[in-house]
């Protein structure tokens, strides 16, 4: 069964962690001193309360029969997408195309978002 994990888990749910990126470890030869910050060595009880309480990531175990077998974290990352609209009546710029940088490295800035929006709609109803 899956479910979100509780705060007295996150020891276990290393312990799923560490294991099932060991064996890849030793497949491949990696030791905790040629990749330290490998997940099976640099993950502990205080990264996963970081991602818990700093990062409010979505934990989730796999449970079977009492025992968890598997361990998932998703970190949201959220972008808002700020949308405007120019009133009717109010003249609408000439679109000019992006500039090609100088020399110098400057040019002329690139369009915004809503400036690549198109006036119509992309699928019509």
């Amino acid at each position: 069964m899956i479910r979100s994990v509780r705060r007295e888990e996150i020891p276990l749910c290393v312990r799923v962690i560490r294991r099932s990126h060991r064996t890849v470890a030793d497949q491949f030869g990696i030791t905790e001193e040629n990749a330290p910050r490998y997940v099976a060595f640099a993950t502990d009880e205080n990264r996963l309360l970081w991602h818990m309480d700093n990062e409010h990531r979505l934990m989730y175990l796999d449970e079977e029969d009492g025992v968890i077998r598997g361990y998932y974290s998703l970190l949201r990352i959220c972008s808002v997408l700020r949308t405007e609209q120019i009133p009717r009546g109010v003249p609408v710029p000439p679109r000019e195309p992006p500039g090609r940088r100088t020399e110098s490295g400057e040019g002329k800035p690139l369009p915004r978002h809503r400036d690549r929006v198109p006036d119509r709609p992309l699928h019509e109803a």
